[in-house]
Protein backbone atom coordinates (compact mmCIF):
# COMPACT_ATOMS: atom_id res chain seq x y z
CA UNK A 1 0.00 0.00 0.00
CA UNK A 2 1.40 3.37 -1.08
CA UNK A 3 2.32 6.29 1.55
CA UNK A 4 -1.10 7.98 -0.13
CA UNK A 5 -3.40 5.27 0.53
CA UNK A 6 -2.07 4.81 3.82
CA UNK A 7 -2.69 8.92 4.56
CA UNK A 8 -6.41 8.17 3.53
CA UNK A 9 -7.20 5.40 5.69
CA UNK A 10 -5.77 7.55 8.35
CA UNK A 11 -7.68 10.36 8.13
CA UNK A 12 -10.71 8.23 7.43
CA UNK A 13 -9.99 6.87 10.85
CA UNK A 14 -8.91 9.91 12.52
CA UNK A 15 -12.52 11.64 11.57
CA UNK A 16 -14.36 8.24 12.14
CA UNK A 17 -12.95 8.49 15.45
CA UNK A 18 -13.53 12.02 16.26
CA UNK A 19 -17.13 11.73 15.16
CA UNK A 20 -17.47 8.92 17.41
CA UNK A 21 -16.06 11.15 20.02
CA UNK A 22 -18.36 13.47 19.43
CA UNK A 23 -21.60 11.68 19.59
CA UNK A 24 -20.31 10.23 23.08
CA UNK A 25 -20.07 13.80 24.25
CA UNK A 26 -23.11 14.58 22.88
CA UNK A 27 -24.82 11.49 23.99
CA UNK A 28 -22.90 12.28 28.08
CA UNK A 29 -24.30 15.88 28.08
CA UNK A 30 -27.79 14.54 27.08
CA UNK A 31 -27.58 12.03 29.60
CA UNK A 32 -26.39 14.58 32.33
CA UNK A 33 -29.10 17.55 31.29
CA UNK A 34 -31.72 14.65 31.74
CA UNK A 35 -30.50 13.64 34.98
CA UNK A 36 -30.36 17.13 36.19
CA UNK A 37 -33.44 18.06 35.17
CA UNK A 38 -35.08 15.03 37.17
CA UNK A 39 -32.92 15.95 40.10
CA UNK A 40 -34.64 20.04 39.89
CA UNK A 41 -37.92 18.76 38.70
CA UNK A 42 -37.64 15.98 42.33
CA UNK A 43 -36.66 19.07 44.45
CA UNK A 44 -39.24 21.02 43.18
CA UNK A 45 -41.90 18.71 43.78
CA UNK A 46 -40.61 17.78 47.26
CA UNK A 47 -41.16 21.73 48.31
CA UNK A 48 -43.81 22.86 45.90
CA UNK A 49 -45.72 19.76 45.04
CA UNK A 50 -47.29 18.59 41.56
CA UNK A 51 -47.20 21.80 39.60
CA UNK A 52 -49.60 19.37 36.53
CA UNK A 53 -52.85 20.76 37.59
CA UNK A 54 -51.29 24.93 37.94
CA UNK A 55 -53.38 26.82 35.35
CA UNK A 56 -51.50 30.35 36.06
CA UNK A 57 -49.64 31.82 38.90
CA UNK A 58 -50.31 35.52 39.32
CA UNK A 59 -49.23 38.14 41.87
CA UNK A 60 -52.28 39.43 44.04
CA UNK A 61 -52.17 42.42 46.70
CA UNK A 62 -53.79 40.99 50.37
CA UNK A 63 -56.60 43.65 50.95
CA UNK A 64 -57.39 43.14 54.43
CA UNK A 65 -55.38 42.85 58.10
CA UNK A 66 -56.35 39.49 58.81
CA UNK A 67 -53.20 37.34 58.09
CA UNK A 68 -51.38 39.96 60.17
CA UNK A 69 -48.03 38.45 61.61
CA UNK A 70 -48.20 36.09 58.15
CA UNK A 71 -48.76 38.51 55.76
CA UNK A 72 -49.53 42.03 56.51
CA UNK A 73 -52.27 44.41 54.31
CA UNK A 74 -51.14 45.54 50.93
CA UNK A 75 -48.46 43.00 50.77
CA UNK A 76 -48.27 41.03 47.27
CA UNK A 77 -48.10 37.27 47.72
CA UNK A 78 -47.92 34.46 44.64
CA UNK A 79 -51.28 32.52 43.82
CA UNK A 80 -51.05 29.20 41.81
CA UNK A 81 -54.34 28.94 40.29
CA UNK A 82 -55.83 25.79 40.49
CA UNK A 83 -52.76 23.73 42.41
CA UNK A 84 -55.19 21.39 44.35
CA UNK A 85 -56.75 19.71 41.20
CA UNK A 86 -53.31 17.63 41.66
CA UNK A 87 -52.07 18.41 45.27
CA UNK A 88 -53.38 17.39 48.62
CA UNK A 89 -53.96 20.47 51.24
CA UNK A 90 -52.08 20.53 53.77
CA UNK A 91 -52.32 22.24 57.58
CA UNK A 92 -51.23 25.57 57.59
CA UNK A 93 -51.52 26.18 53.64
CA UNK A 94 -51.96 29.30 53.10
CA UNK A 95 -54.75 29.44 50.56
CA UNK A 96 -56.49 31.79 47.99
CA UNK A 97 -60.27 31.19 49.39
CA UNK A 98 -63.42 32.43 47.50
CA UNK A 99 -66.11 32.61 50.11
CA UNK A 100 -68.58 34.75 47.62
CA UNK A 101 -69.18 34.70 43.76
CA UNK A 102 -69.26 38.67 44.36
CA UNK A 103 -66.19 39.28 46.48
CA UNK A 104 -62.42 38.75 45.52
CA UNK A 105 -61.00 35.84 47.17
CA UNK A 106 -59.01 36.02 50.34
CA UNK A 107 -55.64 34.54 52.06
CA UNK A 108 -56.42 32.44 54.81
CA UNK A 109 -54.52 29.33 56.52
CA UNK A 110 -55.48 25.63 57.21
CA UNK A 111 -56.11 24.43 60.73
CA UNK A 112 -58.34 21.29 59.99
CA UNK A 113 -57.89 18.66 57.77
CA UNK A 114 -60.57 15.59 56.87
CA UNK A 115 -60.78 12.91 59.41
CA UNK A 116 -60.07 15.80 62.26
CA UNK A 117 -62.22 15.54 65.12
CA UNK A 118 -63.24 18.94 66.23
CA UNK A 119 -65.35 20.80 68.74
CA UNK A 120 -66.61 24.64 69.89
CA UNK A 121 -66.92 25.13 73.79
CA UNK A 122 -68.71 27.79 74.78
CA UNK A 123 -66.58 30.55 77.63
CA UNK A 124 -68.40 30.41 80.38
CA UNK A 125 -67.45 33.85 81.47
CA UNK A 126 -68.04 35.31 78.07
CA UNK A 127 -71.60 33.67 76.54
CA UNK A 128 -70.68 35.36 72.80
CA UNK A 129 -67.18 33.76 72.67
CA UNK A 130 -66.50 29.91 71.52
CA UNK A 131 -63.21 28.17 71.54
CA UNK A 132 -61.99 25.65 68.65
CA UNK A 133 -60.82 22.33 69.85
CA UNK A 134 -59.36 19.97 67.11
CA UNK A 135 -58.21 16.88 67.51
CA UNK A 136 -58.44 17.42 71.44
CA UNK A 137 -56.36 20.71 71.58
CA UNK A 138 -56.76 24.43 71.50
CA UNK A 139 -56.19 26.27 68.22
CA UNK A 140 -53.91 28.47 68.87
CA UNK A 141 -53.68 31.95 67.13
CA UNK A 142 -49.96 33.88 68.00
CA UNK A 143 -50.97 35.39 71.48
CA UNK A 144 -53.74 33.26 72.27
CA UNK A 145 -56.27 30.38 72.14
CA UNK A 146 -58.45 31.13 68.76
CA UNK A 147 -62.71 31.80 69.52
CA UNK A 148 -65.17 32.70 67.64
CA UNK A 149 -67.92 35.87 68.69
CA UNK A 150 -71.04 35.25 68.17
CA UNK A 151 -74.33 35.40 70.15
CA UNK A 152 -76.20 32.73 68.18
CA UNK A 153 -75.15 29.37 67.52
CA UNK A 154 -72.03 29.44 65.16
CA UNK A 155 -72.02 27.56 62.36
CA UNK A 156 -69.08 25.47 63.27
CA UNK A 157 -71.23 24.54 65.97
CA UNK A 158 -74.11 23.39 64.13
CA UNK A 159 -71.95 20.91 61.74
CA UNK A 160 -70.31 19.77 65.03
CA UNK A 161 -73.69 18.61 65.87
CA UNK A 162 -75.28 17.24 62.78
CA UNK A 163 -71.93 15.67 61.39
CA UNK A 164 -70.61 13.85 65.09
CA UNK A 165 -67.60 16.46 64.97
CA UNK A 166 -65.57 14.89 62.20
CA UNK A 167 -64.69 16.37 59.09
CA UNK A 168 -65.64 14.62 56.05
CA UNK A 169 -63.61 14.60 52.51
CA UNK A 170 -62.88 17.34 50.98
CA UNK A 171 -64.20 19.58 54.28
CA UNK A 172 -61.33 22.00 55.92
CA UNK A 173 -61.43 24.16 58.75
CA UNK A 174 -60.09 27.95 57.47
CA UNK A 175 -59.16 30.82 59.70
CA UNK A 176 -57.83 33.99 60.17
CA UNK A 177 -54.35 34.27 61.88
CA UNK A 178 -55.61 35.91 64.91
CA UNK A 179 -59.55 35.45 66.43
CA UNK A 180 -62.18 36.36 66.39
CA UNK A 181 -61.83 36.32 62.72
CA UNK A 182 -64.23 36.74 59.59
CA UNK A 183 -65.21 35.38 55.94
CA UNK A 184 -63.66 31.83 56.94
CA UNK A 185 -65.31 29.16 59.42
CA UNK A 186 -65.78 31.16 62.05
CA UNK A 187 -68.18 33.15 60.41
CA UNK A 188 -69.09 30.43 57.38
CA UNK A 189 -68.59 27.03 59.31
CA UNK A 190 -67.03 23.88 57.14
CA UNK A 191 -65.10 25.23 54.03
CA UNK A 192 -65.10 22.98 51.24
CA UNK A 193 -62.08 22.22 48.54
CA UNK A 194 -63.79 23.26 45.35
CA UNK A 195 -63.41 26.98 46.96
CA UNK A 196 -59.87 27.06 47.36
CA UNK A 197 -58.86 28.84 44.30
CA UNK A 198 -55.48 28.30 44.56
CA UNK A 199 -51.92 28.12 47.04
CA UNK A 200 -50.45 30.62 48.44
CA UNK A 201 -46.19 31.60 47.92
CA UNK A 202 -45.16 33.81 49.92
CA UNK A 203 -42.30 36.03 48.52
CA UNK A 204 -38.68 35.62 49.22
Amino acid sequence: MTNGNKNKFTFKENLLAYFSYGLFATGFICVGYVLISFFIKKKEFATIGNLNCVKDSIAQTVSDNNMAGIIPKNSVVKIMLGYYGCNNVKRDDLVWYRFSDHINPVVRLVRGLPGDKYSLTPDPSDKERWFININGKPVKSEKENFYIKSNTVPPLKTYELSRGGVLQTDEFIILSNFPPGISDSSNLGLISKKTLVGKVILAK
